[in-house]
């Protein structure tokens, strides 16, 4: 949070989550209801203007998924959080390069069944099956499988040379492949 702004009672806070076992919910909550205080005060300047125009590809179906999820109609909110999330990754990666360092990507595999991704590209994925974390008997709090696994169509365009094309992809278009 440091990054966006000043939190009020910020070491108290910090004092009070900081526990052995995680309170998740508690957690997740003081950092809403900062990014939001400061989503209230936050004016657009040239730098986020510039982000969120070449985020067009991906961002207004994303918010309006979030909206959709979170019952709320303010879809600036969630560009604001994903461009301080693009803020901090950018920051961490540029610092990690300069160590000599690599960060890599992840490809989805499967995708919740109601995510952007899905709603927004249903023939990219195959809804008629589901797959679920692997090991769920040693995860019992985490998310049970309901997450349809991409189509074969999906990988095509890219995987023509034993994945290396879909690497290819995603280095050239990734803004964290240097």
């Amino acid at each position: 949070m440091p990054s966006v702004g000043k939190v009020k009672d910020y070491a108290a806070l910090q004092k009070k989550l900081d526990l052995p076992d995680m309170e998740y919910e508690a957690t997740l909550a003081a950092k809403e209801s900062a990014l939001r205080g400061f989503y209230r005060s936050f004016e657009p300047d040239a730098a986020y203007l510039q982000w969120e125009t070449a985020q067009q590809h991906w961002l207004p179906a994303y918010a309006a998924f979030c909206c959709r999820r979170d019952g709320v109609e303010d879809r600036g909110y969630y560009g604001f959080v994903q461009y301080h999330l693009h803020r901090q990754l950018s920051a961490a990666v540029a610092r990690l390069q300069s160590k000599g360092i690599a960060l890599k990507g992840d490809l989805p595999i499967g995708m919740y069944l109601h995510s952007a991704d899905v709603l927004e590209r249903p023939e990219l994925f195959d809804t008629s099956v589901q797959a679920g974390a692997p090991l769920m008997s040693l995860r019992p709090k985490a998310r049970t499988g309901d997450s349809p696994p991409t189509t074969g169509s999906a990988w095509k365009p890219m995987d023509t040379n034993g994945g290396e094309n879909a690497c290819n992809t995603w280095r050239s278009t990734s803004p964290l492949s240097g």
